[in-house]
């Protein structure tokens, strides 16, 4: 019999042998449009919960070149939800959003693009 706890496999504690394997991969439940629940990866988790809290025109969430982990993500938000705010609330509406992975496998977001429709001619 297996536990999981906060993305680690642990065997039980009456099996001779006890391993531990990190996941970078994270349960999401059914949202209310009826969504299918499962287990996707956490650059797949991020554009989600983009998607659901900003509804954005464009948006394109990637793992950076660098990072073979997938640890490190590039994004590119365009969406009308930022209009009236600085270019550092667009950021923290962008964090707030996807926060859970960047509490665990998402360690940096090395670019992050925030713009209205209106600022790219849209």
């Amino acid at each position: 019999m297996a536990l999981t706890c906060q993305g680690f496999l642990v065997a039980s504690p009456s099996s001779s042998l006890i391993s531990f394997r990190r996941t970078a991969r994270t349960s999401l439940t059914a949202a209310a449009d009826g969504a299918v629940a499962g287990e996707v990866g956490a650059v797949e988790s991020c554009r989600i919960k983009i998607q659901a809290a900003l509804s954005p025109v464009e948006l394109v969430v990637k793992s950076s070149n660098d990072d073979p982990n997938g640890s490190h993500i590039a994004l590119r938000v365009i969406s009308a939800a930022f209009e009236g705010k600085n270019r550092v609330q667009r950021q923290q509406v962008v964090y707030k959003a996807i926060w859970e992975e960047l509490s665990g496998p998402i360690h940096a977001v090395d670019e992050l693009v925030c713009r209205t429709p209106a600022e790219e001619g849209m």
